[in-house]
């Protein structure tokens, strides 16, 4: 029998294969990953993604895209309501005809134990090995509660019910 970490190398070799002209890249949909991994292997193999509240991402986004060139004209609260015209942008990330695809959630608001959780899971050593790739801070910003009113709240938790659901996210 092979040895774990044996395993472990031959699955990240079969990840890091890539099985078409398509490319690995951030933000992938599972279903892209599907494709070039095998529907086999991906079915099988663990996944984990992360997530954040409903009303963060949706705020995060909208001030990404107030400080882009496109859009710095425009008011946050505008940006806010054409996102909202819009469907979830993680759903696809996290769900398939109303199923969890991932087997595990790391919550942005408790990433760090998390991970540390997922470490003690897998005996692996993520936190220490983990790079930092984000180099500027949300925190000077409101909290997305703060900012977004009554009837935007309500657009949210509508568009992104199954977040609220499945990760237990306050809506208030």
């Amino acid at each position: 029998f092979p040895s774990h970490d044996s395993q472990k190398r031959q699955q990240l070799k079969d990840l890091l294969q890539v099985k078409s002209n398509r490319l690995y890249y951030n933000h992938i949909v599972p279903s892209d990953i599907k494709v070039n991994f095998g529907e086999a292997k991906f079915d099988q193999a663990f996944k984990v993604t992360i997530t954040r509240h409903p009303y963060e991402q949706l705020i995060s986004q909208a001030y990404w895209l107030h400080q882009g060139k496109q859009r710095r004209t425009l008011p946050i609260t505008q940006i806010i309501d054409e996102l909202l015209a819009e469907p979830a942008p993680n759903s696809p990330y996290y769900f398939s005809k109303g199923k969890k695809l991932c087997d595990l959630y790391l919550k942005m608001e408790s990433f760090q134990e998390d991970v540390v959780n997922l470490e003690n899971q897998l005996g692996l050593k993520i936190w220490q090995n983990m790079p930092i790739t984000k180099k500027s801070s949300s925190g000077s910003r409101p909290k997305a509660s703060e900012i977004l009113t009554n009837e935007q709240k309500n657009r949210v938790q509508e568009r992104s019910k199954l977040e609220f659901e499945y990760f237990d996210y306050d809506p208030s």
